[in-house]
């Protein structure tokens, strides 16, 4: 019995401890670590879309990201920066130094992937995108799909069913008229 309640016990450590790391979405390859790899979408058919992570490099040598390439539309990586104007401007970056022992932050508006293009993504979840290095390392990153159209859909119903006094789809015209 004991034996039993001690495998149970080392089988639960690990699931816990495998389903923390897919929860705090760290993707690593050798001493390479990507962290909270995501894509924000604000409403359907968006053209185009940023995409955040954290890249660290944990080798003793410098690395260079020189091409960018995804299943979700055309990839590169963007600078955001503000002029003296206090006017937002974005500047296309055909590669990215990554020194030894550091890391990258891609976040907004500061660096980040732009992508332009974007293929359908109601169905997907997770997107690819491979980082080639001028080591010829190649990473595939699995981003993540943050997605708020559902919820803003539904806001949107309830705030119209609030402003007009109604509930749609009901058969009854007395209850379906509008109070404006």
């Amino acid at each position: 019995m004991i034996s039993y309640l001690k495998t149970f016990f080392i089988l639960y450590l690990f699931t816990v401890t495998l389903l923390d790391f897919f929860e705090n979405n760290i993707y690593a390859k050798e001493n390479i670590f990507i962290e909270n790899a995501y894509i924000p979408i604000f409403y359907e058919k968006q053209l185009s879309a940023a995409g955040y992570f954290s890249l660290k490099n944990n080798t003793n040598k410098n690395l260079k990201i020189i091409s960018i390439k995804s299943n979700f539309g055309n990839a590169t990586f963007h600078n955001s920066m503000i002029n003296e104007e206090g006017i937002a401007k974005m500047i296309e970056i055909p590669s990215v130094e990554l020194p030894s022992k550091s890391t990258i932050n891609f976040e907004p508006n500061k660096m980040h992937i732009m992508f332009s293009n974007i293929n359908n993504y109601k169905d997907i979840e997770t997107i690819k995108v491979f980082l080639l290095f001028d080591d010829e390392t190649e990473i595939q990153i699995p981003f993540k799909i943050i997605s708020n159209i559902y919820n803003q859909k539904k806001e949107k119903n309830k705030n119209h069913e609030k402003k007009h006094n109604h509930k749609h789809g009901s058969s009854n015209s007395n209850e379906s008229s509008h109070n404006h």
